[in-house]
């Protein structure tokens, strides 16, 4: 191996792992994605496979909106997003907490973390419970659901790029884990109800499912961080490089 690549090579990998090490012992970034079932039968196409919620801790919800949603520990974000094929508005979302693990009321709306949306935190939420819910036991804490602003209901989320963020504050000795639980329990659910769904623009009421997905535990800073040293070790690498030849 050439002289100038092997110390490269040895001092490039030894900051990489000084970094992933120091971060190690920070805490880590966390997220959950969870998908939704469909609990009416009002329209021919079932927009489930569409709908999605993802729930951040502080620190993933920091790393990946920054100051927009600036959290502190003991508070949640969860995201709702609508990956629209078929046409679909996602106008109100409902919480129904059993565990409980979150404490009412809501902390912030965030609109427009991606496109655009205009929730408010309810009440006035209306309907008051997501259509059809009480056929499941679902009731809704008025307190931690949010509905469209008063006026258009496009102001919902209609469009791939959509996504709307609620932020939570956990009761006292919470984590981010117990909602995560809770969630995969069915103690804690999220429901959403979405209108002019397709041809018929009719609406139909979902809920999460209890099938959560977790990205690779590498975190988010951590990925960052090798990412960075990679393109700094290639920069060396060549420089280093041009400079051996010169010298032949």
């Amino acid at each position: 191996m050439n002289k100038v690549f092997s110390n490269l090579v040895t001092g490039s990998t030894l900051a990489v792992g000084l970094a992933l090490t120091t971060m190690s012992g920070a805490a880590q970034a966390a997220s959950t994605t969870f998908g939704f079932t469909r609990i009416s039968n009002n329209n021919v196409e079932d927009v489930a496979s569409q709908l999605s919620l993802t729930v951040y801790d502080d620190v993933g919800a920091n790393a990946v909106f920054g100051p927009t949603v600036a959290l502190n520990p003991g508070q949640i974000l969860v995201t709702f997003q609508n990956a629209v094929g078929t046409t679909s508005n996602i106008t109100e979302v409902y919480v129904d907490d059993n565990v409980p693990v979150i404490n009412p009321p809501i902390d912030q709306v965030f609109n427009s973390l991606g496109g655009f949306t205009d929730f408010s935190a309810a009440p006035p939420l209306n309907p008051t419970n997501l259509p059809e819910g009480n056929n499941i036991g679902f009731f809704a804490d008025t307190t931690l659901s949010a509905d469209t602003a008063p006026g258009n209901p496009n102001k919902g989320i209609n469009e791939a790029v959509d996504i709307l963020g609620i932020s939570y504050n956990l009761v006292n000795g919470g984590t981010y884990q117990d909602v995560i639980a809770g969630i995969n329990s069915g103690d804690l659910r999220f429901g959403l109800h979405v209108r002019s769904i397709g041809s018929g623009l009719g609406s139909d009421s979902f809920v999460t499912s209890n099938n959560g997905t977790v990205p690779e535990p590498l975190t988010i800073l951590g990925a960052g961080a090798a990412v960075g040293f990679g393109a700094s070790f290639k920069r060396k690498l060549a420089k280093s490089q041009e400079k051996a030849d010169k010298k032949g």
